[in-house]
């Protein structure tokens, strides 16, 4: 007998939280497939290193990612005020 698929909601998902990543830099790029970011951790004065982690996205599911950051940017905002960006590298 088959099992018909069922959609799952949010709700249902069960999330097991593997590794915690403090990141205080950021780098992204992309290939024809897929887009990435580079989340990094520049280490205190006089360490050594860079801790980095990369996630690699669906141009698809990138977008949806870019989309659903600015949604939670705009309540943080609206809640707290605006957040001045300073020394701002292109």
């Amino acid at each position: 007998m088959k099992k018909e698929k069922k959609d799952i909601t949010q709700d249902e998902i069960k999330i097991n939280l593997i590794n915690t990543f403090y990141s205080n830099g950021i780098g992204a790029g992309y290939s024809f497939d897929d887009f990435f970011i580079t989340f990094m951790q520049y280490p205190e004065e006089g360490e050594n290193g860079v801790n980095s982690t990369r996630i690699f996205l669906t141009p698809t599911n990138f977008k949806e990612t870019i989309t659903f950051l600015k949604e939670r940017l705009d309540e943080y905002e609206k809640d707290f005020g605006e957040i001045e960006l300073n020394d701002v590298k292109s």
